[in-house]
């Protein structure tokens, strides 16, 4: 079972309802302690695309008495380790959907390109939640000095099925290794990989973005990881790992 940091609740492959509230965690407690950068780089995720749909732009929050939100209705909490990731590796007709682990390299180096997928299947909690803040918990297994971005993916693959030119089994990529306009939306957020286990927080185009799968899972495809010119890969453990924790998706919200 997997202690989630600081809480106590032991989570493998399922959801988790909690009431921030009744635990006495506060939101703003989340904001700690993350060696992660935040900080988008120079071309953003746009929030517009997701106010078209009908959603917020989901702020991240912040509060010591675990009640937070709309109303001061109290926050709660989805933990999911259900999820599905692979990497897909520069010309290669292989499919790694069974490694156990994620391997992220850039282009240009002696050696191939390599990017990443994941995604996480969700449950929408209730007809209208707002999410007030999402991380990302992971375990590094080799580290690099370098930054990565996460980008939304923009259509559904298969993690045994997908490789450098196809998503899955007869549909192609618009761009091999998943780099077109139909294949993720720009980069939202860089990251430092660091080692060990690992939080990212993300932000608020990222907190969007896990709103809009929770209004609406038919647009959940996941996230892309790459940095198109970083050549000092890292991994980090998939969920196929017999012995690490599980990539964990933590999101914070409320329903109204």
């Amino acid at each position: 079972m997997k202690d989630i940091k600081g809480m106590g609740v032991g989570v493998r492959g399922q959801w988790l309802n909690l009431t921030a509230a009744r635990i006495g965690i506060g939101i703003g407690a989340l904001a700690g302690g993350f060696a992660c950068s935040t900080e988008s780089p120079g071309e953003e995720y746009d929030p517009a695309t997701l106010l078209q749909q009908g959603l917020g732009s989901g702020g991240l929050g912040s509060g010591t008495g675990g009640s937070s939100g709309t109303g001061g209705a109290p926050s709660s909490q989805l933990i999911s380790q259900d999820a599905v990731d692979t990497h897909i590796v520069e010309n290669d007709s292989a499919s790694y959907g069974s490694n156990d682990r994620i391997s992220v390299r850039g282009d240009g180096g002696t050696n191939p390109a390599m990017v990443g997928l994941i995604k996480w299947v969700l449950t929408p909690p209730c007809a209208t939640p707002t999410v007030l803040a999402a991380r990302i918990e992971f375990r590094v297994l080799s580290t690099s000095a370098q930054t990565f971005r996460l980008y939304p993916a923009n259509r559904a693959w298969v993690p045994t099925q997908a490789n450098w030119g196809r998503a899955s089994t007869g549909t192609a990529w618009d761009a091999p290794g998943a780099q077109g306009a139909q294949d993720r939306g720009p980069a939202f957020q860089d990251f430092s990989v660091g080692s060990g286990d690992r939080t990212l927080a993300l932000n608020q185009a990222g907190v969007a973005l896990v709103q809009s799968w929770l209004i609406d899972p038919n647009v959940n495809h996941g996230l892309v990881i790459w940095h198109e010119t970083h050549v000092d890969g890292f991994s980090f453990a998939s969920v196929n790992h017999p012995t690490a924790p599980k990539p964990t998706l933590v999101i914070n919200y409320t329903c109204s």
